[in-house]
């Protein structure tokens, strides 16, 4: 009769199964989380002998020097092994199903007002040949890796629009964007910006590219992000403040929620919420003025 399989070897198989399915980011954090907490603490455990008292002292453990929200991405990929053990039939329960853990916070990078984002837009500017790599995840809300990510004729520069297909990673990879494709329009100053910015650059290479030809890194554009900060006399955040200010100003205005649902790429209106934020009115143009 073989030995029972342990938690330890089905990670292996689950591991190797899961990835083609994951972003490159939830790939490493679930082989760190199997790696570095669950096979250390429950590999020896048969897959099939696995408790509900096990897991939630597992967790318990875990929460005593790791912050709630590591605790939730350490359990979340034990929960996703223990999902496929189940329809492997290998375990007979989910064990892990709606455990009680540690609450976490969600902190999000403050928004700027439009005087503050005005004044990072200057001091960008100023320091950086990069600037329009901001401005679009100023004024075209996109995320700083979907910016990194652009190349060479993902704009209709006659119809003033922007093809967002890729996303690039902070370890370099190039995948999708987290919500999917997604065409948006650009306001006419800053389609004119990106024509004048691609007329030197060669089809089909990055827009905004490194010494090596790939997307700018991530550690780059934090640090040209953070210099302007501290040259307008701003408090440093991170680059997704840039986005958050476009949406929530743009809601601010009044501008239609289909419209700047469509913008963000997001699926429903609901998701709107957290960019409704209590901002200073704009100027009632203020989308085709940027």
């Amino acid at each position: 009769m073989p030995a029972p399989l342990t938690l330890t070897e089905y990670a292996l198989t689950f591991l190797a199964a899961v990835a083609p399915t994951l972003r490159p980011t939830s790939r490493r954090a679930y082989r760190y989380a199997l790696e570095h907490y669950v096979v250390p603490h429950l590999g020896t455990v048969p897959v099939a002998a696995l408790t509900r008292r096990q897991v939630r002292t597992f967790a318990a453990e875990l929460s005593v020097r790791l912050a709630p929200k590591t605790v939730r991405l350490i359990v979340a990929a034990l929960s996703a092994l223990l999902t496929a053990a189940v329809e492997d039939e290998l375990a007979p329960a989910h064990v892990a199903l709606r455990l009680r853990l540690p609450t976490t916070t969600v902190r999000r990078a403050p928004a700027f007002t439009a005087v503050q984002l005005d004044l990072f837009l200057d001091a960008v500017r100023a320091t950086t040949p990069h600037a329009l790599l901001f401005q679009l995840c100023a004024h075209a809300a996109l995320r700083a890796g979907e910016a990194r990510g652009l190349r060479r004729g993902d704009a209709d520069l006659a119809a003033r629009t922007l093809r967002i297909t890729r996303t690039a990673h902070r370890r370099g990879e190039v995948g999708p964007p987290k919500d999917g494709p997604r065409v948006i329009a650009l306001p006419p100053r800053l389609a004119a910006a990106l024509e004048a910015h691609e007329a030197p650059i060669v089809p089909g290479a990055y827009d905004f590219a490194g010494p090596s030809g790939g997307p700018l890194s991530d550690t780059h554009v934090q640090r040209l992000f953070h210099d302007a900060c501290d040259r307008a006399g701003l408090q440093r955040r991170g680059t997704h403040a840039l986005r958050r200010s476009s949406l929530s100003l743009l809601l601010a205005n009044g501008a239609p929620g289909q419209f700047v649902r469509q913008l963000a790429g997001h699926a429903s209106l609901a998701q709107l919420a957290v960019y409704d934020a209590d901002l200073p009115m704009v100027a009632p143009a203020a989308f085709e003025a940027w």
